[in-house]
């Protein structure tokens, strides 16, 4: 499941700011609360000032602690971006916010039990939050909880039915389960919200592979890929489904396209060299082995010698980042910052700064965890 982690995501939006009738933010808080055109090096600065002045309430210090916390996350700061929620968490113990952005931060660090904590106590100030339901959803997905994920995203999905990440990750986790058909119908969901989303089909593609619907995984693979040709997994899965089918020709061409666009990516090394020995290219197929079991020693998998192989073929199935992002937040997105995925307030002020960009970026980095407690990239099936 990817973000997400999620995250992947996404839901970006145009940028939204409410402020109370007759409001005059100063400079310091104009830069503070997470504007486009200030760059995070410069919120830090901006919401530092106002920590530390003498005309600022406490509550409004917590906003500030709260600001830059988000700034230190976007930066990948996880540490310094826990401290700054956590005083804001002290200066004012009902803010829904902190409490969530530090949970973001601890499932970026992937220590999923305070985030799940975190997110339990937003859940608890904020019951309607949608967003800290998905989250919590993606930290429990992370722990390999899948039942508890599948009720989380139930839940956003309850509050909000257009909810389209929330299907899609709730899909991801019943294809966890074993249950591919309820995975199926919810990656058809996410799909007819939004169309363009290239994870859906991707997902939905694994589903079908899961299923042994080689025909079907290869039309949705296609899809994800006609939206982004850049989509590197999407070429791996391809291949597999390919190589699951028989045609070994098309699945070493979608390798090779993999490793044009990720030249380290082991599963594709190893898994064209599976199918390059299948077609009676030992050599070929033994370096390219060779060359994923460097990348990833857990790629240990004993192929045989001067033969083909059919009954210990390697197909390694690899969910995409996109499951472990975590949700976009609030009212508002500016697609200009590179990413605010933290909640920005300033008095009544409320919104949120989130990319697809940097979602993805956050969506690669908790992924890492959840594939480490998989034991690499996934597991292994065998065919005849």
């Amino acid at each position: 499941m990817r973000f997400g982690l999620f995250w992947t995501l996404v839901l970006a939006g145009t940028a939204l700011l409410v402020v109370p009738a007759g409001a005059q933010l100063s400079p310091e808080w104009q830069s503070c609360t997470g504007k486009s055109d200030v760059d995070w090096d410069q919120q830090i600065g901006a919401c530092t000032a106002l920590i530390q002045s003498d005309r600022e309430t406490t509550r409004d210090k917590g906003i500030a602690y709260n600001n830059r916390g988000a700034a230190y996350y976007a930066k990948g700061d996880n540490d310094r971006a826990i401290a700054d929620s956590t005083e804001a968490i002290q200066l004012d113990p009902k803010d829904e916010s902190a409490y969530h952005n530090r949970g973001i931060a601890y499932s970026a660090k992937g220590d999923n039990d305070r985030a799940i904590a975190d997110y339990s106590e937003a859940i608890q100030l904020d019951p309607k939050d949608k967003y800290a339901y998905f989250d919590r959803g993606v930290a429990y997905y992370a722990k390999g909880d899948n039942d508890r994920a599948i009720a989380d995203y139930t839940e956003a999905i309850r509050l909000d039915p257009k909810f389209g990440r929330a299907y899609d990750n709730r899909g991801a986790a019943y294809t966890a389960k074993g249950d591919n058909d309820r995975a199926i119908a919810d990656h058809t969901d996410a799909i007819q919200l939004d169309p363009k989303d290239k994870y859906g089909y991707f997902d939905r593609g694994l589903a079908y592979r899961t299923k042994g619907d080689n025909d079907r995984a290869i039309a949705d693979f296609n899809e994800a890929i006609r939206l982004d040709p850049h989509y590197q997994k999407a070429y791996v899965m391809r291949g597999n489904a390919y190589d699951g089918k028989g045609d070994h020709d098309r699945a070493i061409a979608d390798y090779n396209e993999a490793l044009q666009l990720n030249p380290t990516d082991a599963t594709a090394y190893y898994n064209r060299g599976v199918a390059k020995r299948t077609e009676g290219d030992f050599a070929g197929g033994d370096t390219d082995i060779a060359k994923g079991k460097q990348l990833n020693p857990s790629l240990a998998i004993d192929v045989g010698s001067n033969k083909k192989i059919s009954a210990r073929r390697a197909v390694r199935e690899a969910p995409d980042a996109k499951h472990v992002v975590a949700g976009t937040r609030r009212r508002a997105s500016f697609v200009k910052k590179p990413y605010n995925h933290f909640v920005s307030t300033r008095r009544s002020v409320r919104f949120c700064c989130v990319s697809p960009v940097r979602l993805a970026r956050v969506a690669r980095a908790l992924s890492l965890a959840l594939l480490a407690s998989d034991g690499g990239i996934d597991a292994t099936q065998v065919t005849s």
